[in-house]
């Protein structure tokens, strides 16, 4: 795999990975999948059309069969992917629990993908932030991505508590104005409210027994 992660440098680091090591390290398991589907789920049930799926880090596909599903397997997902490996078996499970989803997936650094992506004007009802651990690239991704939320959608932050720089930078969004924030603890999730809502003055939790 070719891995872009925090300070290894914009050519990446090549690795060579078990998939059952990446699985266990950095794959989305059950409850991360429960709350990925069922917020998926949530903008699927109130919308007219076919929701439309971001993920920035698609890693083996978990978490994106956890949305698309969620979805009822008929939405539009956006998988941005460094590492062609990890896109290529992303497409693969995509195509085997799915396949009456469209799938399109984009290989490079976010660097190049994303504006790309952004310059087409599209609009999301869900975003995945899950391949960039360092807190001001969240905040630089937030600040880019929300103009294309659509009102009521989810921007859902993995690893918010992985330093103490990405838990900083959870907080600073939590208190955004127009946003109601749910910390998950391992991940949080942002809503956007309209204009005029205010903010939630800080996340909201979940029941111990419901934490990803």
């Amino acid at each position: 795999m070719l891995d872009f992660g925090a300070a290894l440098g914009e050519e990446g680091v090549t690795r060579r990975l078990a998939v059952g090591q990446l699985e266990q390290t950095a794959s989305t398991d059950r409850r991360k999948a429960l709350w990925l589907a069922a917020l998926s789920q949530s903008v699927g049930s109130s919308s007219f059309q076919d929701p439309v799926i971001l993920e920035l880090g698609t890693c083996l596909g978990a978490g994106a069969v956890s949305l698309v599903l969620g979805a009822g397997g008929r939405c539009r997902y956006v998988g941005l992917e460094g590492s062609p490996d990890l896109a290529a078996l992303t497409g693969q499970r995509l195509s085997k629990t799915a396949p009456q989803a469209s799938v399109d997936l984009r290989v490079g650094p976010f660097r190049d993908t994303l504006p790309t992506l952004l310059s087409e004007e599209p609009h999301f009802d869900v975003v995945f932030l899950d391949g960039h651990h360092e807190g001001h690239i969240l905040l630089e991704q937030w600040e880019r991505l929300r103009p294309f939320v659509r009102p009521g959608g989810w921007v859902v932050v993995d690893d918010i508590r992985w330093s103490q720089d990405m838990q900083t930078a959870w907080n600073t969004l939590a208190h955004q104005p127009d946003v109601k924030a749910v910390d998950l603890f391992r991940m949080g999730a942002l809503r956007s409210s309209g204009p005029g809502q205010g903010s939630s003055g800080g996340p909201s939790r979940v029941p111990s027994l419901l934490l990803a």
